[in-house]
């Protein structure tokens, strides 16, 4: 009878997400969503946002671009990237730094000194540039960017 229990449960747990036409989670895609706004469509996952191109940020060129997340196009909402490379930690954080601080970005001393995982922030203006870039458990190095327009 407990099962029976269960399984009504999640029939009465599932109808209201039918209902509203779908997932709320990271793959739900509320374009065309009824009194969704109407939006251009998001680049594809190998293509930098515009927002990003037009500050003229560093583009790891042994990196596949794997994920621009879901806003693209606000700086004062964000954008979020994550590339993937065969490079070491070490060398795709160098990157990053030597390109940013070349191109005026200043970033507080770095007091973590490498390894696995690498975080560092870079400001320039009232733009905060987050670098993450950790060991991929599966192989490789995962590069995480999160630009923001304070």
């Amino acid at each position: 009878m407990r099962l029976n229990g269960l399984a009504s449960l999640a029939l009465v747990l599932s109808v209201p997400m039918a209902a509203c036409g779908g997932s709320s989670g990271p793959d739900a895609d509320p374009a065309g969503a009824p009194g969704a706004p109407e939006s251009s469509a998001a680049p594809s996952a190998s293509t930098y946002p515009g927002a990003y191109r037009d500050l003229g940020l560093p583009e790891y060129p042994d990196a596949e671009l794997v994920d621009t997340g879901r806003q693209t196009t606000s700086l004062r909402d964000g954008l979020r990237l994550s590339l993937e490379t065969v490079e070491s930690v070490a060398d795709a954080a160098a990157f990053y730094e030597e390109g940013l601080v070349a191109d005026g970005w200043s970033a507080p001393p770095n007091r973590m000194a490498g390894g696995q995982l690498i975080i560092r922030a870079f400001t320039k203006d009232d733009l905060t540039f987050q670098l993450t870039v950790r060991v991929d458990p599966d192989g490789g190095t995962v590069i995480g960017i999160s630009l923001l327009q304070r």
